[in-house]
């Protein structure tokens, strides 16, 4: 599947029970076939890894502008229930915000001297998902202009001020969008 021998291993001595959640957008693609492809990717990760995927304990979750029979169709393919409540407002996702990073969200938390294992290791697994990861810049409320990786394209993913300008750290995206 293309990964690099030394970084599956560095995964599998740091991970025993794999939990994640694919998020992203197929828009106007959002059907059968590429649910079949997403099915076989998953099956050939499984494959890969030795893993298994408990689909009995996994859901989907659809915008609300997804209609039902795509949500039912989808769901089939996939092997897996779908939800009303997407996993951040879950008890588990609830506690570990109110305890780790009350005050920010998740890619702002730091690890703390009294972290636990869990949240240690969702740290530095959040390292490894920074390092590709950029913005989907939607409105752009989120993404700061000259922090955040949200530019594809360039190795710092994030705008440069010219020397000697004033810069907000702060400053979001969407003060640059009409």
């Amino acid at each position: 599947m293309g990964f690099y021998v030394r970084w599956v291993n560095l995964v599998m001595n740091l991970v025993h029970t794999v939990q994640f959640s694919l998020d992203f957008e197929w828009g106007a693609r959002g059907n059968t076939q590429n649910c079949r492809h997403m099915r076989l990717l998953l099956d050939g990760y499984c494959r890969a890894f030795g893993q298994q995927i408990n689909f009995g304990k996994s859901s989907l979750f659809f915008s609300p502008n997804t209609p039902a029979s795509i949500r039912t169709q989808l769901g089939a393919i996939l092997g897996m229930t779908m939800v009303d409540d997407p996993e951040p407002n879950s008890l588990w996702a609830r506690l570990i915000k109110a305890l780790y990073f009350p005050e920010c969200n998740f890619m702002e938390a730091t690890k703390g001297s009294r972290a636990s294992w869990a949240w240690a290791s969702l740290i530095e697994g959040r390292k490894v998902i920074l390092n590709g990861a950029r913005w989907l810049i939607m409105n752009g409320a989120q993404a700061r202009i000259w922090t955040d990786n949200w530019i594809t394209n360039i190795q710092r993913g994030a705008l440069w001020p010219a020397p000697g300008a004033f810069m907000d750290r702060n400053s979001t995206v969407e003060t640059i969008i009409d």
